[in-house]
């Protein structure tokens, strides 16, 4: 018979040694003034911190509190999401060994599916499917926060320019509204891999035009200003050079 134990291992502790290659572990450091090692390296863990292990990683951790560490060790878990969790196009390498701090509702979350696991792996009556999917979640979650993490940025200037595109043009302006400079923010997106701020501003800007555009009978000029755009003459070439047709012909393209 297939048993809980026979796929998860549970420790609580306040002094945790691991340095077998084995499983991926999940670390949940639930109080403050924690020190782990990772792979010889010491740092500091705040409270509500989770850290994945792969299984080749060395760790060591130790608090003066009480229970201040949870290890959940997977010893056979689909590899679909740990594929997805340590794919380096997803999150950097930096970041798969990055410990990652919740906060808020998080942390009742997280505590929550944690404290779960706990109970149905002491109860152990052919609950593995449950904690199995108890553990996915754990894993998408923490995901979530690497990836939101790598990509805070890229989310922030997304966020502005659906906010403001049809009344700031300018790369300066979404630059300050995130307390960096233009250069900056144009090589934050880049390591990204994603477009130049300039571009992804005038992309929202044609599409909402295309979109008037075609399903509006709003006049060209009015679609201009609503836009943002101070004179219909520049709106007019701004179209054509980017569209390669005028406003007019591509509305009529539709038309027909």
């Amino acid at each position: 018979m297939i048993t809980s134990q026979n796929l998860f291992d549970i420790q609580i502790g306040s002094d945790i040694l691991i340095n077998d290659v084995s499983h991926y572990k999940i670390v949940w450091i639930k109080k403050d003034a924690c020190i782990y090692r990772l792979d010889f390296e010491e740092r500091k863990a705040k409270a509500n911190s989770v850290l994945i292990l792969n299984p080749d990683q060395i760790f060591y951790t130790s608090s003066q509190q009480k229970d201040a560490i949870v290890l959940l060790e997977i010893k056979n878990l689909p590899s679909a999401i740990l594929k997805i969790h340590f794919n380096p196009w997803i999150t950097s390498s930096h970041l798969n060994n990055s410990i990652i701090e919740f906060k808020g509702t998080d942390v009742t979350l997280l505590n929550e599916l944690i404290e779960n696991v706990i109970r149905l792996f002491k109860d152990n009556h052919q609950k593995h499917c449950e904690i199995n999917h108890l553990i996915n979640v754990i894993f998408l979650k923490v995901l979530n926060a690497k990836i939101e993490k790598q990509y805070k940025t890229v989310l922030a200037f997304d966020k502005l320019v659906v906010n403001y595109y049809k009344t700031d043009h300018l790369v300066a302006s979404y630059a300050n509204k995130l307390n960096i400079t233009p250069k900056q923010l144009l090589l934050k997106l880049s390591k990204q891999g994603i477009n130049k701020p300039h571009n992804i501003i005038k992309n929202r800007l044609l599409l909402e035009a295309k979109k008037l555009l075609r399903y509006t009978n709003k006049p060209i000029k009015e679609i201009c200003y609503e836009l943002g755009f101070d004179d219909p003459a520049y709106f007019a070439r701004f179209f054509k050079k980017n569209e390669g047709v005028t406003a007019l012909n591509f509305r009529k393209q539709a038309e027909n």
